[in-house]
C-alpha cells in the first residue's frame, strides 16, 4: 500500500538524485568535458568581442577570473594597454570591479592561471 510515508521517501530520493545529477553535470562543464566549441588558444584569442560585437585580439589565453580558456562568446576588456578575454559572459563585469586584482591571476605571458 502506498501511503504518505512512502510518498515522502520517494520525493526525498528523487530530490537527492536530481541534486547529484546537477552536481555531476556542473563538474563536467567546469572541466570542459562537454565543451562543444573546441578552439585552439590562438583562435579563441583572435575572436573575443568588444562592447559593440566587433572582434578584438586579446592578450591572454585563459580567463583571469576562473582560469578557463578564453571564449569566443565573451566580451573583451581593455586595461592598462592590454585587451583581456574571458571564458564566459559575466567575467568581464567581475573583472571591471577590480582589474588589478584579477590581472595578478595570470602568468606574465597570459597563458596560465596562477591565481587562486
Amino acid at each position: 500500500m502506498f501511503n504518505l510515508r512512502n510518498s515522502s521517501l520517494v520525493i526525498v530520493l528523487l530530490s537527492v538524485a536530481l541534486v547529484a545529477l546537477f552536481s555531476c553535470s556542473q563538474k563536467a562543464e567546469d572541466g570542459h568535458a562537454e565543451h562543444a566549441d573546441h578552439t585552439d588558444h590562438a583562435q579563441a584569442a583572435m575572436a573575443a568581442h568588444d562592447e559593440d560585437g566587433g572582434e578584438m585580439e586579446v592578450w591572454n589565453k585563459v580567463c583571469p577570473i576562473r582560469g578557463k580558456e578564453v571564449s569566443t562568446e565573451a566580451q573583451a576588456v581593455e586595461y592598462n594597454g592590454k585587451t583581456y578575454g574571458f571564458c564566459c559572459p559575466g567575467c568581464d563585469e567581475k573583472f571591471n570591479v577590480d582589474p588589478a586584482k584579477y590581472v595578478k591571476n595570470l602568468s606574465e605571458d597570459g597563458s596560465k592561471f596562477i591565481g587562486g
